[in-house]
């Protein structure tokens, strides 16, 4: 397994959340992940998300979401 991400759609709040994006450390730092997310974020689109939450811990990436335009909300 090369990466892997896990989540789920809440239709009646148009929002998708993402619980776990995964990358094997030997194929970290070659675009994996952004190309994960951008698919994941096209997929929230033709569903009609107009929200999409990211659970993850300080020590997780959080730059790598930051990066990205994502918001710390908590």
């Amino acid at each position: 397994l090369i990466a892997g991400i896990y989540g789920f759609f809440i239709k009646k709040h148009k929002t998708l959340r993402i619980e776990y994006l995964a990358v094997s450390s030997e194929y970290r730092k070659r675009g994996f992940a952004s190309k994960l997310l951008e698919k994941t974020e096209g997929f929230a689109l033709s569903k009609g998300c107009s929200i999409i939450q990211v659970s993850t811990m300080k020590f997780q990436a959080p730059k790598f979401y930051e990066n990205r335009g994502y918001k710390q909300i908590g």
